[in-house]
């Protein structure tokens, strides 16, 4: 069995202290099978972020890479996108972008990208 890389990164950027996190939850996926990843993006403050940039490039085993976002707490982000993930959002003091990502295996277990999704502030 291959195994899934968990990511998690921090960067503060100005004055504001923005962090990701990736996520799967699963063990093992049979060829053909569906795949999905959960990419929270989070600011702890103490200054809001204003558009900065997401971004996740998925392995080459996945194919029908779909992928939605849920904001909360007064953040912003697209709705939705299709493959490799590479977008904006505005994240208040407190505020969540909650990516996921949906595709199918195109062979046994895919490990996710080791590339772990990045920020990037305009400000940077």
């Amino acid at each position: 069995m291959d195994s899934i890389n968990l990511v998690t990164a921090a960067i503060a950027v100005g004055n504001a202290d923005l962090s990701i996190s990736k996520t799967d939850g699963v063990a093992d996926v049979a060829a053909g099978g569906p795949v999905s990843y959960t990419i929270v993006a989070s600011n702890a403050g103490p200054e809001p972020a204003t558009a900065a940039t997401v971004t996740d490039t998925l392995p080459a085993t996945l194919s029908g890479v779909s992928w939605t976002c849920t904001a909360a707490g007064g953040a912003t982000c697209p709705a939705s996108g299709s493959g490799n993930l590479g977008t904006t959002v505005d994240l208040p003091v407190g505020g969540t972008a909650t990516f996921t990502v949906s595709a199918r295996s195109v062979r046994r277990r895919p490990a996710a990208s080791s590339t772990p999704p990045r920020w990037q502030h305009p400000r940077a």
